[in-house]
């Protein structure tokens, strides 16, 4: 049953105010079902299911947000979880760069000596060429 079709038997209960169909409407239909039902129906009618749609319409906006609400919870849970791994990554890593970067340089300092500054036998201090 679609909105219109509950507003229309709305309008053709007013002499028995107990629909089955309405109300299992009212149990079943969406939040913007039952939005385009409340807009639909005479206001001025004071009809009883007015109100009984008004209802519906927060119980079903609230069970949304509640649904929402525990995905968000979800998500955020993962999004820790992985910053807290990222932390772990990025520390190691560190550890690793630096570890690697002092290795190197002990090595190098015991292998290779520093011969820039001492005069090779090939190559005269000063120029004799005058």
């Amino acid at each position: 049953m679609t909105a219109q079709e509950a507003a229309n038997a709305c309008g053709a209960a007013k002499a028995s105010p107990d629909n089955p169909e309405i109300e299992a409407f009212l149990k079943t239909a969406s939040a913007r079902e039952l939005q385009d039902f409340i807009h639909l129906i005479q206001i001025v009618d004071r009809h009883r299911y007015f109100f009984l749609a008004r209802v519906a319409l927060k119980v079903r906006l609230s069970e949304d947000a509640a649904k929402s609400a525990a995905k968000m919870e979800r998500y955020t849970r993962w999004l820790i979880f992985f910053t807290i791994a990222l932390i772990f990554l990025t520390a190691y890593l560190c550890f690793d760069v630096y570890r690697n970067h002092h290795s190197a340089d002990s090595s190098n300092h015991a292998v290779l000596p520093n011969t820039a500054l001492e005069p090779t036998a090939t190559a005269p201090l000063v120029s004799t060429n005058k």
